[in-house]
């Protein structure tokens, strides 16, 4: 189990029951203050007990219950992800060539779940290059006591003619991988400019080779997917 996995779900359920909490504590006054005397309830009504300060109070509790609900959700997202380290493989691209002439190349992904086991994608070949996309999604350093580091996610593979210049015209033949884009990383890139504390980027490899049988380990650095 990743190190977000472990902490964020206890923040989510902290954060959805203090929010409900605080609804039934607030409903349980309001109640209480419906079956005083009016005299009663004219007195109560000037200190803490307020219409205005029970509205802010209900307004926050329904915002603490979204918070969690967003950190459940985002929680959900990033096990699509792979945490990313500086030096370390987030996976492995094997091109394979199965027995016989009329049989197509084979191109398998292998990348590791959030369960820290290997999955494996299998693509039948389709052109003599291929290129990887992908997405990368950074939180600040000042988020790391909850897991939150640098994640990537392999998105799409892109084939393409051995030479571009002379087939310009050639349409790729693209492959979604593992659902594709992820509902986290549009949301990020929608709110960027109002999200100080992560960041989002499409990251692409140069093309490589299709053909032959090779093996070559995935790395991310700071502007690319690099295999080697």
């Amino acid at each position: 189990m990743q190190v977000f996995d472990a902490i964020l779900p206890v923040l989510a359920t902290a954060l959805f029951l203090t929010g409900l909490g605080a609804l039934l504590i607030l409903l349980t006054q309001i109640l209480r203050i419906a079956r005083l005397s009016k005299r009663e309830k004219k007195y109560r009504l000037t200190g803490w007990q307020s219409d205005a300060r029970r509205a802010v109070l209900i307004v926050g509790a329904l915002a603490t219950i979204a918070l969690g609900n967003v950190v459940f959700w985002t929680n959900r997202q990033l096990r699509l992800y792979t945490p990313t380290y500086p030096g370390t493989s987030v996976g492995m691209i094997s091109v394979m060539k199965p027995d016989g002439t009329r049989n197509l190349p084979r191109l398998v992904l292998s990348t590791t779940d959030e369960q820290g086991k290997q999955a494996f994608e299998v693509f039948p070949v389709r052109d003599a290059m291929f290129r990887i996309s992908g997405e990368r999604i950074r939180w600040s350093n000042r988020l790391e006591g909850f897991g939150l580091t640098d994640f990537f996610k392999v998105t799409r593979l892109e084939f393409l003619p051995q030479d571009l210049a002379v087939e310009a015209g050639t349409t790729p033949f693209f492959v979604d991988v593992r659902q594709g884009s992820t509902g986290l990383f549009n949301g990020i890139r929608s709110w960027d400019e109002w999200l100080p504390f992560v960041t989002v980027d499409s990251l692409v490899s140069l093309p490589y080779q299709a053909q032959g049988e090779y093996s070559v380990q995935l790395y991310i650095d700071s502007t690319a997917i690099i295999l080697r």
